[in-house]
């Protein structure tokens, strides 16, 4: 009966887990692989990079937010020292030691700025007082990063893009610029999401170049006067040298950075970014053979149940109609496998491609944006 030959042909439990431990032993290696990859591929989500320069501990953002209350009080305080020298009918009284900003001598509180509220432009008037301490009272007047005179300000800062500067001590006269160095792949078409280095340079009267360090050392001293070049006016003041306004290109300096030093830079920064994604690549490239190799596990299943009925053939008819059907399966077999072999040297040839584009330096672009052009003297 057919129940009898089915049960002749059926294996036993020893036979199966054999034939199982047989299947894991001869796919043991890839299997491990591809095991490995996908553990790998969890573990960069977070790369050690990001680990070991970022720690969002308690200590790590009362730091933080010191520096950008630290950044933030000079914002604060140049936009009202340029508000005091265009102004004839009151002024603000900068009070550094408290932080305080408090309006003296106006009949009416002045308009500062206009702001933007999403719909339309809307004036903003001037508070009686402003301060930075965390208990300052009123709270409407307690300049923080998300208040509304803090925002004002930022947009409504502005400088020229080049001027003079007196500084104390002894240099050479000289000509520093600032730019900010952008590299991106060329292929993305939102820039905003590379954040640019910055970096000085500049150059004496005499023709020596003076490198970042230099420029950096010169901008730390003290200014005891500036001007800009907008009207030529000479001002007793400290300058903010933390403005900056792009869109001007160098004239001469620029030919002074050293790009390819940047191109190095970003690629090394960005080196464990580059090995998640080759990781994330090779990943999915041994799933994808995995899956070809599954596709056929079925029909190596039938080979196998058309050996035992071969073995097991009642008689010479029976056996030779097994065999022919043992023939069949076995010449499929060797087709797909050729066709998988083909399909996985494509996935490979994929998967390189992939790669030289992660790492392919022609596709990296540096643009370079002078920020500001200012000469530089000290006290004769």
């Amino acid at each position: 009966t057919d129940t009898g030959k089915v049960l002749t042909a059926a294996r036993k439990s020893a036979e199966i887990e054999q034939a199982f431990a047989d299947n894991l032993s001869i796919h043991r290696s890839e299997n491990e692989k591809i095991v490995d990859r996908a553990e790998q591929a969890i573990f960069t989500t977070f790369t050690r990079q990001i680990a070991e320069t970022v720690t969002v501990a308690p200590q790590y953002i009362r730091d933080k937010t010191r520096e950008i209350n630290e950044d933030l009080w000079e914002i604060a305080r140049f936009f009202f020292a340029q508000y005091n020298q265009s102004e004839e009918h009151g002024h603000f009284e900068i009070d550094e030691q408290a932080r305080t900003i408090t309006a003296e001598g106006f009949s009416e509180l002045p308009w500062l700025f206009y702001y933007w509220t999403g719909g339309r432009s809307k004036r903003y008037r001037s508070l009686k007082a402003y301060g930075m301490p965390p208990d300052f009272k009123p709270r409407t007047g307690q300049i923080v990063l998300t208040s509304r005179i803090a925002s004002g300000m930022m947009d409504n800062l502005y400088c020229e893009n080049s001027g003079s500067i007196t500084v104390d001590g002894d240099i050479e006269p000289c000509t520093i610029e600032l730019y900010s160095v952008t590299v991106a792949l060329t292929g993305r078409t939102a820039e905003s999401e590379e954040f640019p280095y910055y970096v000085f340079t500049g150059q004496t009267q005499a023709g020596r170049v003076l490198k970042d360090e230099e420029c950096q050392e010169i901008m730390r001293r003290p200014v005891l006067d500036w001007t800009e070049n907008r009207d030529g006016a000479f001002r007793n003041s400290y300058a903010s040298r933390q403005i900056s306004v792009g869109g001007r290109r160098g004239i001469r300096l620029e030919k002074q950075i050293d790009t390819d030093f940047y191109l190095r830079k970003w690629e090394e920064e960005h080196r464990s970014q580059q090995e998640s994604e080759a990781d994330f690549l090779r990943h999915q490239t041994a799933v994808a053979k995995a899956g070809l190799e599954r596709a056929l596990e079925d029909l190596r299943a039938q080979i196998r149940q058309a050996e035992q009925t071969v073995d097991s053939a009642a008689d010479r008819l029976q056996r030779m109609k097994a065999e022919k059907g043992y023939k069949v399966l076995k010449q499929e077999l060797k087709k797909k496998e050729e066709a998988l072999f083909l399909d996985k040297l494509r996935l490979d040839a994929g998967l390189e491609e992939r790669l030289a584009a992660l790492t392919d330096k022609n596709k990296l672009a540096v643009r370079l944006d002078c920020q500001y052009s200012i000469s530089v003297r000290s006290v004769e």
